[in-house]
């Protein structure tokens, strides 16, 4: 099993079925999540499959669009934007980098 881990709370818009998959990351983590790099995918603390790193892209929270909002939780983006400032508070999304992730799932 993959020693790193992403842990989820949700399983937003099924993602999980999917062969490949994104999840957004505070971007202070960023030398946590490296491309190519294997990662044991967690639901509410239970192992679902391993994954790995296909993409890492920074970006700023008031740069969200569509594309990227309704790919990886199925609401608008000023909704995900709103979702983002109450799971960090503590927090200036406003100039702190996101990390938008594709996975690939290993089976």
């Amino acid at each position: 099993m993959a020693q790193k881990t992403i842990k989820f709370f949700k399983n937003h818009n099924n993602k999980f079925k999917c062969h490949y998959f994104t999840t957004v990351r505070p971007g202070w983590f960023k030398g946590y999540y490296s491309k190519g790099e294997n990662y044991a995918i967690m639901l509410n603390g239970v192992f679902e499959f391993e994954a790995q790193i296909i993409e890492v892209k920074p970006f700023l929270l008031k740069n969200v669009n569509p594309f990227m909002s309704f790919i990886d939780a199925a609401i608008t983006p000023t909704q995900f934007q709103v979702m983002m400032t109450s799971m960090y508070p503590q927090n200036d999304l406003d100039t702190e980098q996101l990390l938008f992730i594709l996975l690939k799932r290993i089976d």
